[in-house]
C-alpha cells in the first residue's frame, strides 16, 4: 500500500458522499473520486467524477456493487457491509453496527445495540439506555453479527455497549455517524492482508473513528424508570 491513498467512492447514497467529504481532510489522502457520480461544485477540485477505478488506491462503497468493481480491477476495498463478492485485502463492516462490535472487541459478553431509522418498537427483549438526545430505546433480537437492532425516530442515532452496569456509546447526527464509520475504514485498509472487519483492528478503528469526529462516552446505567 502507497503512502498516499487515492479513494475511489462508489456512491449508493448519501452514506458514500459524506465519507468522501470526511476524507477530503485526512491526512494521507490524495485524489478522491466519485465514481460516474459528479459533486457539486461548492466542493472545489478536491473531490472529482470518475468513469472507472482504474489507478485508484481503494475502492469504498457498500454492496454487492461495490465489492464488485474493487475485486474487478484487483482493488482493496472499505465496504459497511460484507458482501459475497468481497475479496482480499478488504475491511469490511466499516458501519455503525462494525463500531459497537469494535467498542464491544474486549467484552464478549456486552449487549450490544445499534439505532437505525424506523418507528420505535412498543416491546423487545432489551431496552437500552444512550446519552440524550436518543435516551432510552427498545431493542430486538441478536442479528447475524451478535448486535440488536432498535428503530429510532429523528435525526440523531448511536450505538451502545452495555456489561455490568456500565454503558460505552457513541451518540451523533445518525448521517455523520454512518459516514465517520465508513471514512475510518480507510485508516485500517494498509494493515489489513484478508477480508477483515473493523473489530479485528478495534483499536486503530477506534482510533480512526475518533479523529473523524465521533466521541464515544462512557456512563453507568441508570435504575430503571429513571
Amino acid at each position: 500500500m502507497p503512502s498516499t491513498i487515492d479513494v475511489v467512492v462508489h456512491v449508493s447514497g448519501e452514506t458514500e458522499i459524506r465519507a468522501a467529504q470526511a476524507l477530503a481532510a485526512e491526512p494521507g489522502i490524495g485524489r478522491i473520486a466519485l465514481l460516474r457520480a459528479t459533486p457539486p461544485p461548492s466542493w472545489g477540485d478536491r473531490i472529482r467524477r470518475v468513469e472507472t477505478v482504474e489507478g485508484f488506491t481503494v475502492v469504498i462503497g457498500t454492496g454487492a456493487p461495490a465489492a464488485s468493481e474493487a475485486a474487478a480491477a484487483g482493488l482493496p476495498a472499505v465496504l459497511t457491509d460484507h458482501p459475497p463478492q468481497t475479496t482480499a485485502p478488504a475491511v469490511v463492516w466499516a458501519s455503525p453496527a462494525g463500531l459497537a462490535l469494535a467498542l464491544a472487541a474486549d467484552n464478549p459478553d456486552a449487549t450490544v445495540v445499534v439505532t437505525e431509522p424506523g418507528p420505535p418498537l412498543a416491546r423487545g427483549e432489551v431496552t437500552a439506555a444512550f446519552p440524550p438526545p436518543v435516551g432510552r430505546v427498545v431493542a430486538g433480537g441478536i442479528d447475524h453479527l451478535g448486535v440488536r437492532r432498535a428503530p429510532v425516530d429523528g435525526e440523531f442515532g448511536g450505538v451502545l455497549v452495555e456489561q455490568d452496569g456500565r454503558i460505552t456509546a457513541v451518540v451523533d447526527d445518525r448521517r455523520f455517524l454512518a459516514a465517520a464509520c465508513l471514512a475510518a475504514g480507510v485508516a485500517i485498509i494498509s494493515h489489513v492482508d484478508d477480508v477483515t472487519p473493523v473489530w479485528c483492528r478495534a483499536q486503530r478503528y477506534l482510533a480512526a473513528v475518533h479523529r473523524f469526529g465521533l466521541v464515544t462516552a462512557e456512563a453507568v446505567t441508570p435504575p430503571p424508570g429513571r
